[in-house]
């Protein structure tokens, strides 16, 4: 199949967003909206390749008008962290629900596949349940950000779509840092500082971690070979990784690049925040790329540990 013309990626200056339009620009003429606050960066790395739109998801009228004449538009704006949707419903449902739903119109109108990117937490995030979860377990979530994503998959649903579930995504993108709160980061920025590294309890929850270049790759491929519509798939890595296993993993890189070994310490969990384990099939995902997943999470550590000191300078450029 020929390049896809046109693509528009909404959330241009987040952590995946950013990834997939550096994945996507050398084969792709690729529009991005959003907020505005990383265009300096973005403009710095992608020069002229990039057409960039200021844009709130509340604007309809400047989404239909970004979105014209585009082959495939890749929703990702979206807030991410619980307590940003749990302290501010009103916003992050404007953000999540409205405006999926003002960029499923856009693409509607525009005739386009819209390829939207969601999260494992529609499944659930604290509930005890059977795992793996796949593509067709219920939806039952319990956290704000689970259930506006919820909401937001019926709305994209409404016209033909490719909805993506991302499991834990991590590692260094295309352009803008990781997200400061991820285990990952938070793991590899205190090691390369000497700090201890503070895992709840005895370290047993499993996370299900895929990189976001892997990410950027599948979402690449139906972009360009689009497969037929409507489809849901989970993008993740299939299997889990436990927090204690993965701070070991980093100190040992840590060792191996930096010359010292940090210390795993324990702390004790607070009251109602155990989670569960949870990982999600990726046999889908795997039939339709049989590449997937690609990066080893030992070389996405790697590499973060090589990046992670550009993060520890506040004043410096987000740049990776």
């Amino acid at each position: 199949m020929a390049a896809v013309r046109r693509v528009l990626v909404t959330g241009i200056g987040g952590y995946v967003g950013s990834s997939i339009a550096r994945r996507l620009v050398d084969r792709c003429q690729v529009a991005g909206v959003g907020r505005g606050t990383k265009f300096g960066v973005l403009r710095e790395i992608f020069g002229g390749r990039l057409e960039l739109v200021e844009c709130e998801m509340a604007d309809r009228d400047t989404l239909r008008r970004a979105a014209s004449g585009v082959d495939v538009v890749i929703h990702t704006a979206s807030p991410i962290v619980e307590r940003y949707c749990r302290d501010h419903p009103k916003e992050a449902a404007r953000t999540i629900v409205d405006g999926t739903r003002n960029v499923t119109e856009a693409a509607a109108e525009a005739g386009a596949l819209l390829v939207h990117l969601s999260t494992l937490s529609v499944y659930s995030s604290y509930r005890e349940r059977p795992m793996p979860l796949r593509e067709d377990s219920a939806l039952l979530p319990d956290t704000t950000y689970g259930t506006l994503k919820a909401e937001a998959e019926r709305e994209a649903a409404r016209i033909p779509s490719v909805i993506l579930r991302i499991s834990n995504a991590y590692g260094v993108g295309g352009a803008v840092a990781p997200h400061a709160h991820m285990v990952t980061r938070l793991f590899v920025s205190r090691a390369i500082r000497a700090e201890p590294l503070m895992v709840l309890g005895e370290g047993a929850e499993g996370l299900d971690l895929i990189h976001v270049q892997d990410v950027a790759r599948f979402v690449e491929q139906v972009t360009v070979e689009p497969p037929g519509a409507p489809l849901v798939l989970n993008v993740s890595a299939g299997t889990t990784v436990t927090l204690r296993s993965l701070a070991e993993l980093v100190r040992q890189i840590t060792l191996e690049h930096h010359g010292w070994a940090v210390e795993i310490r324990s702390e004790p969990v607070p009251a109602g925040k155990a989670r569960p384990s949870r990982w999600l099939a990726n046999d889908r995902a795997r039939a339709l790329a049989p590449w997937f997943p690609a990066v080893a999470l030992a070389d996405g550590l790697r590499e973060m540990v090589r990046c992670a000191p550009q993060w520890a300078e506040p004043h410096r450029k987000e740049r990776l």
